[in-house]
């Protein structure tokens, strides 16, 4: 029952919002349980009728206050030309991997080997078409490059020779894309044998107004609730 609890909930809570995380929030245990255990506090409050606890309140402020505003990925306008600086690329638990010194050991990222890929993380402000080019350097023949888009490949693009020893950035050809409103990630598959080139910057520019393609999905018709809240096989 620490009083702490509640900004600690309020800021948990707010920051899962920041992060675009606007769907199912999972609490373990968002019920009454035992405080008194030497496994943990889980619960939200430890008797039904006590509704005043730390949790519950921090909860209510965030629900009872205004919906967070997004911060997550690369800002993406509709104004003008948007650029991602390449080593602001997203781990394996998307969170911006970006050490301190890294502007001062590498200007870019540089030494890309093939079969390897980066993710970036983009919030779009408005759904549209948009135009991406890569900024980069290349020094061997045959190197490509593929755009994948929220997991769907998009285009795989060649990336020709820039360069036979000093550095020369140029500007790849243009990819087309439909970017929806909000949380999208761009994945870039650096498609040759060994290592052949460096990247800079990403760069969008806006293209237009579009009507997203409405998605159809299908399920098979044999999964079933089976009255317990879970699907199962018929037998």
């Amino acid at each position: 029952m620490n009083a702490r609890m509640q900004q600690i909930t309020e800021d948990y809570l707010r920051k899962w919002y920041s992060y675009g995380s606007s769907g199912l929030f999972n609490w373990f245990v968002a019920g009454a349980t035992n405080y008194t255990t030497e496994y943990g506090t889980w619960g939200l409050t430890n008797n039904m009728d006590n509704q005043n606890t730390p949790k519950i309140l921090g909860i209510d402020n965030v629900l009872n206050g205004p919906v967070p505003e997004v911060q997550a990925g690369h800002r993406i306008s509709a104004t003008g030309i948007s650029m991602v600086d390449t080593r602001l690329f997203v781990n394996d638990r998307y969170y911006v991997t970006y050490p301190a010194n890294w502007a001062t050991l590498n200007p870019y990222n540089r030494y890309l080997d093939g079969g390897t890929f980066n993710d970036y993380l983009l919030r779009v402000e408005k759904s549209g078409n948009y135009n991406l080019s890569v900024n980069y350097n290349c020094w061997v023949d045959g190197a490509r490059l593929q755009i994948w888009l929220n997991n769907r490949l998009v285009e795989t693009i060649n990336m020709p020779r820039t360069t036979t020893g000093a550095e020369n950035f140029q500007d790849s050809d243009t990819v087309f894309l439909t970017l929806p409103e909000g949380l999208n990630t761009i994945r870039l598959v650096y498609d040759f044998v060994g290592r052949a080139y460096d990247t800079r910057q990403l760069k969008f520019e806006y293209a237009g107004d579009c009507e997203l393609p409405v998605e159809l999905v299908s399920f098979d018709a044999r999964l079933m609730n089976n009255g317990i809240v879970d699907l199962s096989w018929i037998t």
